[in-house]
């Protein structure tokens, strides 16, 4: 795993079907200047409005940095007892921050997160609704009233995270895709839909994988964008 310590259990969210507002829990360090006391509107899944308390035009240059970047590339779960969550510290290194609670990215999704990935081409998984950017840019959502429920196949909606934690081992789940609309169940796992209720409402279809290659696809990225940079690494 690219990250450690790490807690988290994350996935990509389908490009375009996200809705809702999502407000940032902590800041965030980018390319050395603070953002803090963020949100972002997301509809249609697109971000198409957002503002900050501090580094507001750092973000919506974040945010405009390429089409793609608007859209969402990652959704991860993380309980509150995490070990960087309760050492109280700000890292400004979002590979550690991002470890503290629930957090989301924009910008480049993860192939991985797809079934039999391997043997798809990089077209295929846009196609599929992996999210293509030059960015990927984590921040952090997460709090200690955050709810997450999931709708399971047949209709029936879990509890899935309470008061920012897990509560695995109290329910057990049948899940699968939601409709027939989007993409099957042997391409996105098991988790279609994610509703987080906290101070605010936001849902976003999602599949439950474990992190895999992320280290390899950012570099990937990278170096398809900035060649210049083919001996630098970003993420250690």
């Amino acid at each position: 795993n690219p990250n450690i310590p790490t807690e988290e259990c994350f996935t990509t969210p389908m490009r375009g079907q996200a809705e809702g507002i999502v407000y940032a829990t902590k800041p965030l360090s980018y390319q050395g200047q603070m953002i803090d006391k963020f949100w972002m509107r997301f509809e249609g899944g697109k971000v198409v409005e957002s503002h900050a308390e501090v580094g507001d035009e750092v973000l919506t240059t974040m945010l405009d940095m390429d089409e793609g970047a608007r859209y969402l590339g990652e959704v991860a779960i993380v309980p509150q007892s995490s070990p960087i969550n309760q050492s109280g510290l700000l890292f400004f290194n979002t590979l550690y921050d991002e470890n503290a609670v629930c957090h989301l990215a924009v910008g480049m999704g993860y192939k991985d997160c797809l079934t039999d990935y391997h043997n798809r081409t990089l077209e295929e998984c846009r196609e599929l609704g992996v999210n293509d950017s030059m960015i990927h840019t984590d921040f952090m959502i997460g709090c200690d009233s955050m709810n997450i429920d999931a709708i399971c196949r047949g209709g029936e909606t879990v509890r899935i995270f309470e008061n920012g934690e897990w509560t695995f081992g109290e329910t057990r789940m049948s899940l699968g895709p939601l409709s027939e609309g989007a993409v099957t169940e042997g391409d996105w796992g098991s988790v279609p839909t994610m509703a987080v209720h906290s101070l605010h409402r936001f849902a976003v279809p999602l599949p439950l994988r474990g992190r895999q290659e992320k280290r390899r696809q950012h570099n990937e990225t990278l170096l398809r964008h900035r060649p210049d940079r083919e001996q630098e690494k970003y993420l250690p």
